[in-house]
Parts: structure tokens; sequence; C-alpha cells
């Protein structure tokens, strides 16, 4: 403790000392009387920045090998009192040296020596501070060697705190400067505040310095301004940075902002939502599309006529660099061909409007127009002038087909009727009066069809009648009204009356003449017979007189004729139709009556009895009880009288008999319901109806056969009435003999009876068949006729029942041929002989039923020749074979 005592007892001491010797030093430095050990002492600069860890350097190896240091003491802006000191006398650890506590009195240590480091140590000064600059000496105590100094001039820098950026109107800006307009020039302002010493100001672009110039405004202050001109779209959004820093050991004071630039759009496009083509008045979606404008463009649109399209809504995109805009527009016809605009521009921007343009092709049906031919005055076209009509047509696509009409009806072009059709043009030759009308033009396209409007063509034409050949029955004394109607175009103006007495025309009096507008009438009286006649009319207007005139036949008036050719049509059982031809009217309009006359069945009935009909006489009664006689009148009337009546009498058809069906009337108790039996079950009841009548003909008929085959006797045929021949077996006999008629007209003296011949052996069979008549004439060989059933009886009875006519022969079946001999019969001789000659005959060829026949059709055969007056016998045709009866052999095999 006494050892402790007094060392801080010689510290003291000599603290003391240095501080004395510190005035003392400081004085005599200042005059120049410092040791010369101390003038020379080295100085070594250390910058630091304030708030930073500073190390002060001071050599402390001893010059002399062997030695150790004793104390190190460290001054500050003098030899006053030590800031620190350092004793190392003792190598005790109480030695180690005092703290700098910090100059508010705190305990926290801010210097501490490091004497490890040889051959340097350092004195380091925690969280250094703006008033820690200054001169520092070290003074080193050495046990052998002398006593040495080390100066350190340490600056303490202060970073700069603050930098403010201004635009060119000194407005202090921050984040972003703008917007400006392409093309102009940026000015900013770059302040650092606060530091020591000056800051250096820096703009820095894209991570290079573009501007170092600075100044200082005063102390803690410094300023850089920097200027950019022509400002372009690459300078939007660019980054710039203020850069304030006055050492290189500290992050530099940066501010940084955005630049702002107003841009105009870059383009515009229009496009169709829906690409295809455009239909008048329907709705269609367009788009506009626009980028490159700050801020967003505007989108405008507009139609060919600069209106604009309000109908449209517009979009940005989410950067801000695009914009769309949508039109809903239905366009109209008058736009095909037409523009449609879209504008684009900044509103910020003076100038930078942009625009795009369309036109538009729009589809639409046929507009049409149609007018006369300028050269035509509509009112005064007259008659046989030519006339032409201009069809304006307006259609996209082209039209394929243009139609013309008159009055609603299509017209179609022929040299016949003077109609000439030229693309759009219709031209009418030598105009009618008929051509008057309506006249349209109606064309087709793709898109539909479209008619024009109506153009009315007025012909004007000399006056014609419009009642011509009418009669007028007026009785003598009797004053008739004739009125004259004439059609023409302008009205008539005025009327000429002339009477024709098929010698002269005589003037009708104008006292007797009334006008109007477009007839006149005339009042006539006829008084003799030669006032009746034909009563002539003309009409004038502006374009002359009547070419034709008007005829009436003037007549004598009386009751009209009766009708005549009535029929009965269209009968049902309820209804029927009468019909009947008109008579003369008697010279005066009739009207034609049907009356129904009642009868004792029916002397009421539910319908009208009287049925009257003005123009004709046709009349149409219904409602009658079915399957009913009536009797009906019917006749004319006039104002003169009544004509006679013309009786009908008629049936309504019964129920079960009604044309094309079957009623069947099941009884009901509200009457009977009628029941329809279609004509297809008609056919079918008429085709069952025949196949059962020929089923029963052919029965007949084969029964009939058969029946025949079983005769064994002798058949007789009567020839026209004549005598027969009758056949014997073996004995000569008259009988009817129809296959050998006589060609000879003098066929007389026939005698005896006729017999039958008695089958008793049952060796004769004889076949029935009609002869076979044909002309004497060899060239007639092929015409045959049937004798004697067709021809034979009648000429026999129109020439007395005795004679055959001339010129006719007869033959014989070929069953009854047995040779070739030929049998001759005579015209002179008797009938008898002949009926000889063929009873041989027969008993030759008659074959006996149970030998064995021989084949008759192999036999040729007979014929026949007649002797007259001496003359050669003349030899008779063969008759064909379709006409030889069958053998009996043949006959039953047909019918078996």
């Amino acid at each position: 403790m006494v050892r402790l005592g007094h060392f801080q007892t010689a510290v003291f001491i000599c603290s003391l000392a240095s501080l004395l010797l510190s005035q003392a030093t400081g004085q005599w430095v200042s005059l120049g009387l410092l040791p010369p050990e101390e003038e020379n002492v080295p100085m070594m600069k250390v910058e630091t920045v304030s708030g930073m860890l500073t190390n002060l350097p001071c050599n402390i190896t001893p010059s002399v090998p062997g030695d150790r240091v004793l104390i190190v003491l460290w001054y500050k802006d003098g030899y006053g009192k030590p800031i620190y000191s350092f004793d190392l006398r003792d190598d005790s650890p109480e030695s180690e040296g005092l703290l700098w506590a910090n100059e508010d009195g705190g305990d926290i240590p801010r210097a501490q020596l490091n004497v490890k480091s040889q051959p340097t140590a350092f004195l380091s000064l925690l969280g250094v501070e703006e008033r820690d600059g200054g001169i520092y000496r070290c003074r080193v105590d050495f046990k052998k060697s002398p006593t040495r100094f080390w100066k350190v001039d340490l600056t303490v820098i202060v970073p700069p705190t603050i930098s403010v950026l201004l635009d060119e109107k000194g407005t202090e800006v921050e984040g972003k400067v703008g917007p400006y307009n392409v093309g102009s020039t940026l000015v900013l302002t770059c302040d650092i505040l606060g530091g020591w010493p000056s800051s250096e100001v820096t703009w820095w672009r894209d991570g290079a310095v573009i501007d170092d110039t600075w100044e200082e405004i005063s102390p803690g202050k410094s300023r850089n301004t920097m200027k950019l001109e022509h400002l372009s779209r690459t300078d939007l959004n660019t980054e710039l940075e203020c850069q304030g820093s006055n050492n290189n050991n500290t992050q530099p004071v940066i501010t940084s902002l955005y630049i702002l630039i107003n841009l105009p759009p870059l383009d515009v496009q229009i496009f169709q939502a829906e690409p295809g083509p455009l239909s008048a008045d329907s709705s269609y979606t367009f788009h506009c599309h626009s980028h490159g404008a700050r801020p967003p463009a505007a989108l405008s649109w507009f139609d060919s006529h600069g209106n604009r399209l309000i109908a449209a809504s517009s979009e940005v995109s989410d950067d801000r660099n695009a914009t769309v805009s949508t039109l809903k527009y239905a366009p109209s016809v008058r736009e095909n061909e037409k523009s449609l605009r879209c504008r684009a521009e900044n509103p910020v921007l003076a100038g930078s409007v942009i625009e795009n343009i369309i036109t538009l092709e729009v589809s639409y049906f046929p507009q049409l127009w149609l007018r006369l031919g300028q050269n035509l005055v509509q009112d005064k076209i007259k008659e046989g002038d030519d006339v032409y009509f201009d069809c304006e047509v307006s259609a996209n696509p082209r039209i394929h087909k243009l139609i013309w009409k008159h009055d609603g009806e299509i017209i179609k072009s022929s040299p016949d009727n003077g109609y000439i059709m030229n693309e759009g043009n219709l031209i009418i030759q030598s105009v009618k009066r008929g051509s008057t009308g309506l006249y349209s033009c109606h064309a087709t396209n793709s898109e539909g069809s479209g008619n024009s409007n109506v153009v009315s063509l007025i012909v004007q034409y000399a006056p014609v009648c419009l009642s011509q050949g009418q009669a007028v029955g007026v009785a003598k004394g009797e004053e008739s009204r004739v009125v004259c109607q004439v059609d023409s175009n302008p009205p008539p103006t005025n009327f000429k009356w002339q009477f024709n007495t098929s010698t002269e025309l005589r003037n009708i009096p104008a006292s007797n003449v009334f006008n109007d507008d477009t007839q006149s009438v005339a009042q006539y009286v006829p008084m003799t017979e030669l006032d009746y006649g034909s009563l002539l009319c003309w009409g004038i207007n502006e374009l002359g007189k009547q070419e034709e005139p008007c005829v009436f036949a003037i007549l004598p008036a009386g009751k009209p004729d009766p009708v005549s050719n009535c029929s009965v049509d269209n009968r049902t059982y309820t209804a029927v139709l009468v019909s009947c031809q008109p008579g003369y009217d008697g010279g005066v309009a009739q009207q034609f009556v049907l009356e129904i006359i009642p009868s004792a069945f029916f002397p009421t009935l539910d319908i009208q009895n009287k049925i009257e009909s003005i123009h004709y006489p046709q009349f149409r009664i219904e409602n009658l009880p079915a399957g009913t006689e009536f009797k009906v009148v019917v006749y004319a009337k006039n104002e003169k009288g009544v004509s006679e009546k013309t009786e009908v009498r008629f049936w309504t058809m019964r129920i079960a008999t009604e044309i094309g069906e079957k009623r069947i009337l099941p009884a009901t108790n509200d009457g009977p319901v009628p029941v329809k039996v279609t004509p297809i079950v008609w056919i079918f009841m008429a085709i069952i109806s025949v196949l059962v009548l020929m089923i029963i003909l052919i029965g007949l008929i084969l029964r009939a056969r058969c029946s025949e085959s079983k005769r064994q006797k002798a058949k007789f045929v009567r020839a026209g009435g004549q005598s027969s021949t009758l056949l014997k077996d073996g004995v000569n006999g008259r009988g009817n003999n129809p296959d050998l008629i006589p060609e000879t007209v003098g066929l007389t003296n026939i005698e005896g009876d006729v017999r039958h011949i008695e089958d008793k052996t049952d060796n004769v069979w004889l076949l029935k068949r009609r002869s076979i008549c044909l002309p004497s004439n060899p060239s007639k060989y092929s015409s045959f006729a049937l004798s004697p059933s067709a021809h034979s009886s009648r000429d026999f009875q129109q020439n007395g029942a005795k004679q055959l006519p001339s010129g006719y022969y007869c033959t014989l079946p070929r069953n009854l041929s047995h040779s070739r001999s030929n049998v001759q019969i005579s015209r002179n001789s008797s009938f008898e002989k002949s009926i000889e000659e063929i009873g041989q005959y027969t008993q030759k060829t008659l074959p006996h039923p149970r030998r064995r026949e021989p084949d008759l059709r192999l036999l040729e055969p007979i014929s026949y020749a007649s002797v007259r007056n001496g003359h050669n016998a003349e030899i008779i045709a063969p008759v064909p074979p379709q006409f030889a009866d069958s053998s009996p052999e043949e006959f039953s095999k047909v019918m078996f």
C-alpha cells in the first residue's frame, strides 16, 4: 500500500511536471526554443470516419538492445495532461495504464493501447467523433534508451447525411420526375447536406457517371446540376441516381428517381372480330388497338362523314402500354365503300394524333330507283309514242337477275308485244292504251331481292266505246234513254249522235243529248217502222274524234223468247242442276225463273218453289226428297212480259243407287246414317260377278257338247226355210241337209214329207253344223259367208221362200268325204235326184261304230258342179279345212 501510494504520488508529480513542461514546451516551440529532438519528431497522418474504430500508431521498440519500455504517454494538441498512460516498470498487472473515459464522465472506455504488435503499438480509439480530430503525440520512456516522441495527425471525416433533388423550377422531387414531353430538356439539381469535408456530388445512369461536376455552396453543402436534352422514348422510366460522398470508407448518400415522359402512340390498327363479309344493317364488332402511348392513348371512332361514334368501350392493358377499343357497329347501305376511322392520341401531348382508316365492303340487297326517260313528259305521252324507263340499281354484290312488272305482272320481252329490255332500260315501242298502268323493276342478288318505286304510265288516246253492240228494245212512241259510255284520256269534251236509217245518217238534235264527263245520254223516240235501226255515238277529246262509233241497235221491244235445250245434270238423291239455253231477250234485259210444280205426293216442300237467275238460265235445286219425280217450269221475263214456259221433269236418285257409293241406312233415333261403300268394293264385286258368269257359261257349253255327242239320230237342219233332205241307211229319201244347198236359182217341185232316220243299227252318225256358202266367182274364194242361217233364210223369204240367191254354193262337212269323185248337180234336174245321189254317197261314207274308221282327214274334199241347159258342169272350189267338221273321235277327245 505504501508503494502504491508512493507510485501515485510520483505519477502526480510527473504529471504536474509534464504539464508544466508542456506549457513551457509550447511556449518554447512557439519561440523556436524546443530541443532539436522535439522539432524533428515524424508526423503521421491518419484519416478516419466518425464513429469508426481508429488506430493511432506509436513506435515503442527500444533503440538499445535489451532495453525495455517503462512508460508510454499519449497527448492531444500539446503537452497537457496525457490522455492515456502506460507504465511497465514493475511488470505488475496494475501498471497496464489508465483508460480514457468519455467526455461526459462515463465509465465506457474509448481508448486502448495494443502493445502486442511489434515494433509499433497502436492506441485504438473507439467511436471517433468529429471533435476527436487533431494532433496526437506519443512519448515513450525507456529504461536505457533516450525518450522517443511520435506525432499522429488524426483527421475525422463526417459523412454527408441528406440529399435533396430539385427540378428546374426548384421544386423538390422524390421517386419520379415529370412527365416531360418528347424532345424537351430535363434539368435536375442534387444538393448534398451535412458532413465534413464537403462531399463530391455525381449523377449516375445505368451504373455510369453522366455528370461529376459539383460545387461547394457552403460548408457542409455540395451541389450538382445535371441537364438532359432531347428526351426521347428511350428515356422513359430511366432511373437517375445522385450520389454524395466525402470518403472512400463509407457508402455514399444515394437518391434515385425515374423519368416520366409523355409519349405519342406508336400505331393504331382496326380489325374485325369475326372476319367475313358485311351485310347491311347487321351488327358487327370492330376492335381498334394502339400501343406505345404514355399515358395510355385515347381511342375514338368516326364514320365517313366525320361523326363520332359513341357506342364503343375501351380497355387498357396491365402494363399501361396498350389500349383496345371495341365498337358495335351496323353499317348501312350508304356506307358501302365508305371509310371507318379509329383515332389514337395522347390527350396531353399536342400533335400526337394518328389514325387508321379501313374501307367498308358492305353487301346489301338491290336498291332500285325507277323513272321515265329524261326526254319524256309524263302527262304528254300519246298512243303510238315510244316510251322508255330507266332503272337505276345499286347492289353489292352485283345483281344476277332483273325483271320488269306491269301492274304486278312480269313483262316478257318480245318483238310482238313491243317490249325491249336492255341493261336497266325498258323500251315500249308504239305504246298502246293497254300499256297504261304501274311499272316497277325488281332485282336479285345473293343478299336478297329489291323492289323499285312504282311509276305510273299514263297514255293519252282518243275515245273508244265501252258499250259496243248494245240492243235497245223500245216500242213505238215510247221514249228511251241511250247511254253512250266511252273510255278516253283526257276525258271527252263533246259527243256526237247520229241515226243510221240504212239510207242516210240523221243527226240527233242537241236538245235531246245530255253530256257528262265520261258519257252522253240521248233521248230517242221511234215513231214509225223507219225509226228502228242503228243509233251511232262518237266521243271527242283533245286528241280527236273517236274512230269507231258506239253502235246501239234500236229494236222493237217485246216479250222474251222461251228457253230451250233444257237438261238435268249432277243428279243426286237430294239435288239436281237444271240448265237451259236462253232465247232472244225481246230487246230488253231479261231474267230467268224456275218454278217447282207441287205434286200429289209432295204438295208442299221445305224449299223455295221459285228460283230466279239474272244472267243465265241455270238453277241448282237442293234439299229434295230422294227417289222422287218432280216437274219444274223454266221461263224468261223482262219488262215487256213473260215468255212461254218450258216444262222439265226429273227424278232424284234413290239412296241405294247413289253414284260412286252405296249407302246403308241403319235405323237410329236421329234418322238414317249413311254408310259409304267405296268404288274399290264395286270393282271387286264386278270382277267376281264376271268370273261367276264365265264359269257358268263354260259349264253350259261343255254340257251341250257332251249331250250332243251321245245323240245317235240324224240331225236335220233347216236351210232358210226350204225343204230338207232325208238321209237314209241304204234307202233314198228326203231330209233337211244343211251341208247341201243347190246353187241353182230354180229350185222347185220339192215333194214329199220329211222323214226322220230311225237309228236302229247304230251304224250311222252325223254331226250338225252350219253350211258354208261361198260366191260362185272363183276369184272371191277367199270371202266366206255363213249360210243358210245368216243369209239363205232371209234371202229365201225375200224370194218367195223357194229359191236360193244366185252366186252362192254350199259345202258338206269333210267327215262325209270319201273319194275324189265329184257330185254334179244339174240346175234343170229335180231336187229328188240330187237327194238320191247324196244318199248313195252317204251309204258309202258313213262308218259303222264297231269297225275302225278310216282317217277321213286324208281324204280330199268333194267338189260340186251344176249343169244348166246342157252346158258343161261347173267345178266348185273346195271348202277351206277350217270349215270342216271334226270326226267323232276328235270330238270325244275335246270333250273328255
